[in-house]
């Protein structure tokens, strides 16, 4: 804590709004990179919410901000968007350690957490909405943020990444939490039914539609097809009425590959 407390005497405040931030911080002996986007609409004297957004396995923190828009987002929705780096793992590829064998054993955890800490200490961040949202590998990350670090993440979004069999059967969240999955059909990197080190689709939407007390039933809808060329249809399911009014949701991408829809993966 003590050096935590150095390094955030050391940083500069940064108070202006609309920037992109390149900043890093060291580690357990590590320097490790982060981006950060302030919205224009940022307001030092209005608490304001914080979107971790994870990158994918073998991409990194720059590719992910482009690829998901978040910062037009961030400047609508008035929230602040985090961009971290993953670290190089034994086949030498940009990654989250979410148990793997083959993943860096990197303390990614306390990471987010680390960053965390630093941007509530330079901006006004309402600490009852941090979010994370994650492609992939991302993906996981965001589950094991979810069920590692509960008492910081509000709510996931998953897209393209579901639990590994270390998260889901270690997974001790201390609060109702809310849940977006989104997943295509034709998923072959992150198969739609699992395989051997990764839970299904279904099988994660049940253990939190279970854990947040949600209905047993979802009301299904189909969502407008905008772009039929790619020969793929949306199916929204909604799992409701959980505790503290949170909800479990899907949208399956019927023939959706692996990918950030609406962009590439």
């Amino acid at each position: 804590m003590k050096n935590l407390i150095l390094i955030l005497l050391l940083l500069p405040i940064f108070c202006f709004s609309q920037q992109t931030i390149y900043s890093n911080v060291n580690h357990n002996g590590i320097s490790r990179d982060y981006i950060l986007y302030v919205p224009q609409s940022y307001d030092s004297n209005v608490k304001i919410p914080l979107v971790f957004s994870l990158h994918g396995k073998s991409l990194t923190n720059v590719i992910n901000m482009n690829i998901t828009n978040f910062n037009d987002i961030a400047d609508t929705a008035n929230f602040i968007v985090v961009y971290p780096q993953g670290e190089l793992d034994v086949s030498l590829t940009t990654g989250w350690n979410v148990g793997w064998s083959f993943s860096s054993g990197a303390d990614d955890i306390g990471f987010i957490d680390t960053i965390l800490e630093i941007i509530s200490f330079q901006y006004n961040i309402d600490l009852e909405r941090v979010y994370s949202t994650g492609f992939s590998n991302g993906g996981f990350m965001s589950y094991l943020l979810a069920c590692q670090l509960s008492d910081k993440i509000a709510a996931i979004a998953s897209v393209a990444g579901t639990m590994t069999n270390d998260t889901y059967n270690n997974c001790n969240p201390i609060h109702p939490t809310p849940i977006l999955q989104i997943h295509g059909t034709n998923d072959l990197v992150v198969p739609y039914s699992g395989d051997q080190s990764k839970k299904s689709v279904d099988v994660i939407l049940e253990f939190w539609r279970n854990y947040n007390n949600c209905s047993l039933n979802p009301i299904i809808s189909n969502l407008a097809d905008i772009y039929i060329l790619d020969l793929s249809t949306v199916d929204h399911f909604l799992f409701e009425n959980g505790d503290n009014g949170v909800t479990t949701e899907h949208l399956k991408i019927n023939n959706g590959g692996h990918e950030w829809p609406g962009s590439w993966g």
